[in-house]
């Protein structure tokens, strides 16, 4: 019985060990990579980088060079009770070792009130202007 629950033990222990991923972080101020000079391939890494508090939404794309379609797109989306400056974010799609890649990382904020506010006025004179524009009355027929 010993030997089963040992040898459960050992085979847990690799099972963890394979399921590691390689952490790359990166620094957006400065628009590099921090703690490695050439990305992981062949394998998923976890990308990882600092962000403000007001930051709820980080997007990653990742393409071949100067392509214009993404090979991937992967989104971190903050919970309503992380309140950290860290993303993680697993890249699951192995990268070639020869190939060249572009990743654009976009983050997203909350829209203010004024904001939210100022867009409803906006998009209410457009739908004004466009249903004026395109819509005719001639006596009881709307065309």
């Amino acid at each position: 019985m010993k030997k089963i629950i040992l040898l459960f033990a050992v085979y847990l222990q690799l099972m963890t060990l394979m399921a590691q991923n390689e952490i790359v972080k990166i620094d957006f101020e400065n628009h590099s990579i921090q703690n490695l000079s050439k990305l992981p391939f062949g394998e998923p890494f976890i990308l990882e980088g600092k962000i403000e508090q007001d930051i709820v939404l980080v997007e990653v794309q990742v393409k071949y060079q100067n392509a214009k379609k993404p090979l991937a797109t992967y989104i971190w989306d903050r919970s309503s009770f992380n309140t950290g400056q860290n993303f993680e974010l697993v890249i699951s799609q192995p990268l070639y070792a020869d190939t060249k890649y572009d990743f654009t990382v976009k983050t997203f904020t909350r829209v203010s009130l004024a904001e939210k506010k100022e867009l409803a006025k906006e998009l209410q004179k457009r739908v004004y202007f466009y249903l004026r524009n395109h819509v005719e009355i001639h006596g009881n027929n709307v065309l």
